[in-house]
């Protein structure tokens, strides 16, 4: 019998000075290798490192919160388009994570809140009527409405539509269709 090795990666978004392009390409290149999953993590900057000291210095800046999410969303999204399963996304929690003020422990949820709310946005150019349902993965329900409904609410506000979210086992993690009711 053969073995087969399956390639796994790491994305770690916002190394020094990097830009989404970058990113993006460094995804890209995820995908070419062969790589089945993969985890994307966000650059956290930690006291005692040389990244922290640049950080002090002046010469590195981490990204906002927003923007770290935003990023990470795309890379998600290529993944996922491309097939690579990704096993995790942000750092696990711990004591010493949760006193970091560059930590967020629900990174991964608003990374997938991201993705959803994009998806959904493009999806609702062009839909004429007051209601839309939009459906995604059962599992991922929580994710597309956003933390505390902020998907459901922006994109209410936005569209000036009722919006409503509902599951189904026939969608994979990040596909989202949209139907008018």
């Amino acid at each position: 019998s053969h073995r087969v090795a399956e390639i796994a990666a790491l994305s770690e978004v916002h190394l020094t000075l990097r830009r989404l392009e970058t990113e993006l390409m460094t995804a890209r290149e995820i995908i070419e290798s062969g790589a089945k999953c993969s985890r994307i993590y966000p650059t956290i900057t930690i006291e005692g490192t040389e990244l922290y000291q640049m950080y002090l210095d002046g010469r590195y800046r981490p990204l906002e919160l927003d923007e770290a999410v935003e990023r990470s969303s795309r890379v998600l999204e290529l993944f996922l388009e491309n097939g690579v399963k990704v096993l995790r996304i942000g750092l696990q929690s711990s004591e010493e994570m949760e006193k970091n003020p560059f930590y967020h422990s629900a990174f991964g949820e608003l990374t997938w809140n991201a993705l959803y709310y994009r998806k959904m946005k493009e999806l609702l150019k062009g839909i004429e009527g007051k209601s839309v349902v939009f459906t995604v993965e059962k599992t991922h329900v929580s994710k597309a409405v956003g933390q505390k409904r902020s998907n459901v609410v922006r994109l209410a506000q936005e569209s000036g539509k009722n919006i409503k979210i509902k599951g189904s086992p026939f969608h994979a993690a990040g596909e989202v269709t949209a139907e008018i009711i």
